[in-house]
């Protein structure tokens, strides 16, 4: 029984998977057939809203009156938008430009340092707690704390980080790691954070995959139904297949991809692009599970945006031809799970 309730849930999925992937076809022939999820300006002005819903409350806090739980129940609601909001930008970054991802990043930073600033105003703490004195930093430190600033202008999508809720690996080194689709379950996103020299298995269809400060390692994995951000990467190389690629600050990297839209990359140098040959126990059920059965591999069709000129860009090469379809494949066995 439970077998079979479980494929219902996953034919539905499918189907449903299907019927967004038909809509975003038809979408792309003719932009005047309305606002899908996808649209850039229907996302923009979805967010717009729900920004401006929050901003609102807190314009009206002072209104509640001195009930304290009025106020606590108050504050608690624009949580619970702020929440969604996050949740929401989340999920969608992938069908922004970068410089838009930018913006909406910086506007829900600050309207979260906004709420939590009035909450406190509005129900302070109770004055007979200690505070730490914050340290001062010395010169060095502060000059180290700029160069990291300056390092780390990307957008912040790793403050986005729920632990409870995603898979997260981080701070790894020297290992070789299989992760169980079981560990993936009932997750959210996935995360990958400052890994070095290490050969990394995901064998499983992901929402989304964000992957940062990872150097000298090898990363395999499954199918990702969303997008596979990838952020400061050196000398490092990924079987993967995404829908869509974002791909920025990336330096001798080899990137082994099934990509339904052409990889985007931006300040990149030394990056070679390859077709998918990972291949894993249910690869081929998830294969047709998240969308890519049939579907063309644009892993060629790199864009790189700091480039404008119209002949190629030098910052990547593209194995094709005989060359791409002599790669041998890396296979994952079923005992390699034990």
């Amino acid at each position: 029984m439970e077998e079979t309730q479980k494929q219902e849930f996953e034919d539905k999925l499918k189907q449903r998977e299907e019927e967004r992937a038909k809509q975003k076809e038809e979408r792309d022939k003719n932009k005047d057939d309305g606002v899908e999820e996808e649209d850039p300006d229907f996302i923009q002005a979805k967010l717009k809203d729900q920004i401006a819903v929050i901003q609102d409350g807190l314009s009206k806090h002072a209104e509640l009156g001195d009930d304290k739980k009025v106020i606590e129940a108050h504050f608690d609601t624009l949580n619970t938008q702020f929440k969604d909001l996050r949740d929401y930008l989340a999920n969608i970054l992938f069908c922004l430009p970068s410089y838009t991802q930018q913006s909406f990043q910086k506007e829900v930073d600050i309207l979260h340092e906004t709420l939590n600033s009035e909450r406190e105003k509005a129900i302070p703490k109770s004055k007979f707690s200690f505070k730490m004195k914050k340290k001062q930093k010395k010169p060095k430190e502060e000059k180290k704390e700029e160069i990291k600033q300056e390092e780390e202008e990307d957008v912040d999508i790793f403050a986005l980080i729920d632990e409870e809720r995603d898979l997260v690996i981080k701070n790894q080194k020297g290992l070789r790691r299989i992760v169980l689709p079981t560990e993936y379950e009932g997750k959210d996103k996935a995360y990958l954070i400052n890994i070095d020299n290490c050969d990394i298995y995901l064998p499983f269809v992901m929402k989304a995959l964000y992957i940062k400060n990872v150097h000298n390692s090898r990363i395999y994995g499954g199918y990702v139904m969303g997008a596979t951000f990838y952020f400061s990467t050196k000398k490092s190389t990924y079987h993967m297949a995404s829908h869509q690629t974002r791909i920025h600050k990336a330096v001798g990297c080899d990137f082994y991809l099934f990509a339904k839209q052409g990889p985007i990359i931006e300040d990149c140098s030394e990056l070679r692009f390859g077709p998918y040959k990972f291949r894993y126990p249910d690869s081929i059920k998830h294969e047709t599970f998240a969308g890519f059965f049939n579907q063309p591999n644009l892993y060629h069709k790199v864009v790189d945006f700091k480039w404008i000129k119209k002949d190629k860009s030098p910052n990547f090469d593209v194995i094709v031809g005989e060359d791409a379809e002599s790669m041998y494949s890396t296979v994952l066995e079923e005992s390699d799970f034990k």
